[in-house]
């Protein structure tokens, strides 16, 4: 089957990590997949902004685009939600009924990626090793719009060494809404409050769900917390290696692995390569400190900056120490693939 990745503006540009575990895994199952590089935005924006017209020329150029293509595939509930829901509703208010044709016969072709595997291909168990405990936040448009079902659910449940954990309060939103966590800040971070709560009950080391742009909200949150919890930015990343691979911090002992499991697998993952001893572990995680020291003394900088830039500029000590935490960034950064 030749498919084309709908990759969504929100992937390409702040997780593009997701994009290429999709191919590979899709590949490994036999299927041709192409990325039309002529594809935008889905002009879910425009549209839940009230920018109704002004999303006509990029539903009218989606559709000539994916138009050739026997399915599409996304990582995104949210953008498949508004292809197959709304464009409809766009193609009406533009009055063009040539383009309420094409969009009425291309949107049944668009699918979520747990949703093509599960239902389309009939295909629940892809390979994947993952030895985690992990609980799964089902998102607002996979439920309420797609109506994907247990779908993401029936994938985990088939990977090899997890410990799947059930989220209290599951379908409950996370206060992401895209716009929304902007336009109601407050109301927005009281929803992820009780959904932190409900995440933490669960001792997961690890939050999957099938939209990266909640994914991101709760582990902005967790990573500020400190918790321990981090999420995992494409519940199926590690099905693409189709085999059985120990993952870094398993093999950390048990007595640091309790203290700081997330900082130590960051280490283990960012560096590039597995630590081999106790006192390697140990030099890692004091250098993590050491570099988010580093961060936390940018943060402070930040807000010196804000309150009087003139002052700052004239600082030569502050942006030695602002060089020192775009390294500490930059160390965070895993291995390029």
């Amino acid at each position: 089957m030749q498919l084309a990745l709908f990759i969504t503006c929100f992937n390409d540009t702040i997780f593009p990590q997701t994009g290429r575990a999709m191919v590979q895994v899709l590949e490994r199952l036999g299927h041709r997949v192409e990325f039309p590089q002529a594809q935008t935005c889905c002009g879910q924006m425009h549209f839940n902004t009230g920018y109704q017209r002004e999303a006509i020329p990029l539903v009218r150029h989606f559709v000539e685009t994916f138009a050739p293509y026997e399915a599409i595939v996304a990582p995104s509930a949210s953008c498949v939600g508004m292809v197959r829901e709304f464009y409809g509703r766009v193609a009406e208010i533009s009055g063009d009924r040539r383009l309420a044709a094409d969009v009425a016969a291309l949107t049944p072709r668009v699918y979520e990626l747990s949703e093509f595997l599960v239902h389309k291909l009939g295909v629940e168990d892809v390979g994947a090793y993952y030895p985690h405990r992990v609980t799964y936040h089902p998102t607002c448009h996979s439920l309420r719009v797609l109506h994907l079902g247990d779908a993401p659910l029936r994938l985990l449940r088939k990977v090899r060494g997890i410990d799947l954990v059930e989220l209290p309060n599951a379908e409950q939103c996370c206060g992401f809404g895209g716009t929304f966590a902007i336009k109601n800040a407050d109301t927005s971070m009281a929803m992820l409050g009780d959904k932190l709560r409900c995440v933490l009950d669960t001792r997961a080391e690890v939050c999957a769900s099938a939209d990266n742009s909640c994914l991101m909200h709760i582990g902005g949150a967790l990573h500020r917390q400190r918790a321990g919890a981090h999420i995992l930015i494409n519940l199926r990343r590690d099905a693409r290696r189709g085999k059985r691979k120990r993952l870094g911090h398993r093999q950390i002992p048990q007595h640091l692995r309790q203290r700081q499991p997330a900082q130590l697998r960051r280490a283990s993952f960012a560096i590039g390569h597995l630590p081999q001893s106790q006192e390697d572990i140990q030099d890692h995680a004091q250098e993590h400190h050491a570099r988010h020291d580093l961060a936390q003394v940018g943060q402070v900088r930040t807000r010196r900056r804000q309150a009087d830039p003139g002052v700052f500029s004239q600082c030569k000590h502050m942006r030695q120490l602002s060089e020192a935490r775009s390294s500490a960034v930059g160390w965070f950064r895993p291995p390029a693939s």
